[in-house]
């Protein structure tokens, strides 16, 4: 029996139908899960933009022991987030082209036995700052990140030292030229 064209593309359809629906479910019981059970900090931030940037286009990434294992990309003023594993260091560099590298810092340790369990929130705003005027800023300041966040124990939070980002703020717009 000989085969209408309209026969062929009812088969054809159906065929395609199957496979991406194959497709899509294969593709969802492969995806990874993350371990929430060691997971102790939802750690989100925003970065804002000047109107005058060109496109408000900004890569975010998250290093676990000096290898990146995530980046985004994200919008002016969208949030990214990311889920951190306790007892861990992590660090949170955000990049543009045209303007200076951010980086922020996390320690997850927890040292509270009784509090093995714990899972926080913490969000931070911040900007980049075009490589133009980064270029009068202290050079060396400007690898380090601007922020270190840690666990309190005392408290039950994650904080981020005001005293250290004090002291980067200070050493990049220091007057020294030494390092220019």
């Amino acid at each position: 029996m000989k085969k209408t064209g309209l026969q062929t593309a009812k088969i054809l359809f159906t065929a395609v139908i199957v496979i991406l629906f194959t497709a899509a479910f294969t593709n969802k019981n492969n995806k990874p899960k993350e371990n929430m059970a060691n997971v102790c900090l939802e750690i989100t931030g925003k970065i804002k933009f000047d109107k005058a940037a060109d496109d408000n286009i900004y890569r975010v990434d998250l290093i676990h022991y000096n290898t990146v294992i995530k980046s985004i990309y994200s919008k002016n003023k969208s949030t990214f987030r990311f889920l951190l594993e306790k007892n861990a260091y992590y660090t949170i560099r955000v990049s543009k082209e045209g303007y200076a590298s951010k980086m922020v810092s996390i320690c997850t340790v927890i040292n509270d036995k009784k509090k093995a369990d714990v899972f926080c929130k913490f969000h931070f705003d911040t900007n980049l700052m075009k490589e133009v005027e980064a270029m009068e800023l202290d050079k060396e300041a400007l690898d380090f990140p601007v922020a270190l966040i840690s666990y309190d124990a005392r408290k039950g939070v994650f904080f981020n030292s005001e005293k250290y980002t004090a002291n980067i703020k200070k050493q990049l717009y220091s007057t020294s030229t030494a390092n220019r």
